[in-house]
């Protein structure tokens, strides 16, 4: 958190009801490089990533009320106004605890990790997070799990100019040769069928659901073609899992 670029906030929360609900880690939505697009693609990430069995911290919607806000102003000035200008809703991700660390850069993957690797390489690929580089990895791990974390840059095609291919189609991805796990996975024996088959499960009914979590506050023009996005890879879900198999070759 210290070092991000995006100065997300860790902050205790309550539920609806006035109950504790823990530490949350909160990516603000009027902070640097975040806007409604980041926090709109984190949310749509992390909840795809649950659907798919991709393991991710516990994600939620942080209200941020005025009267919070003047308090933050009147005895920080430094984020007084990053938090006024995060006033409503932003994403959260449940603070990791107990166990936890992150992930060292260049650190081998180990055999009983493999899998939990591979799956997400396949992944940010479907995803198509530029983020998640061996020199930033962006996971926590425990034990044999791997946790993703930060996809605020997510969906990158809602950043490209010009023509591109379909979705399932991975050559044009060259951010995919610098993932965390790329060089360690290339040339290893990797099966996708799980994987594959969570993504075949993705039903309109699931994708309408994911949508409809969006706040209408941050609803805008990308979310449309990030949905799109989630059902043309559902539709050729084999094609795709085929693709993150002959990139590994």
């Amino acid at each position: 958190m210290r070092s991000g670029r995006t100065r997300p906030a860790l902050l205790g929360c309550e539920d609806s009801q006035g109950n504790s609900a823990g530490e949350f880690v909160v990516k603000l939505k009027g902070g640097p490089e975040i806007g409604l697009k980041g926090v709109t693609c984190e949310l749509i990430a992390t909840l795809v990533a649950g659907h798919l069995g991709i393991l991710a911290p516990q994600p939620a919607l942080i209200e941020i009320e005025t009267a919070f806000a003047d308090a933050v102003s009147a005895s920080d000035a430094e984020m007084a106004g990053l938090i006024r200008a995060s006033v409503g809703l932003n994403f959260g991700s449940q603070l990791l605890s107990g166990g936890f660390r992150n992930w060292p850069v260049d650190q081998p993957v180990p055999l009983s990790m493999r899998q939990a690797a591979s799956e997400v390489f396949a992944f940010d690929a479907l995803i198509q997070n530029p983020d998640r580089r061996y020199n930033n990895p962006n996971l926590l791990s425990r034990d044999d799990q791997i946790f993703v974390i930060d996809h605020d840059l997510a969906f990158s095609f809602l950043y490209a100019l010009g023509t591109q291919s379909a979705p399932w189609v991975l050559d044009g991805l060259a951010f995919l040769d610098h993932h965390v796990f790329f060089r360690q996975l290339k040339g290893t024996q990797v099966k996708f069928e799980r994987f594959v088959g969570a993504l075949e499960a993705l039903s309109d009914k699931k994708i309408s659901q994911i949508a409809g979590l969006i706040p209408q506050e941050w609803e805008t023009e990308h979310l449309v073609r990030v949905i799109e996005h989630l059902r043309l890879l559902r539709d050729h879900a084999a094609e795709f899992g085929q693709q993150v198999q002959r990139r590994l070759v």
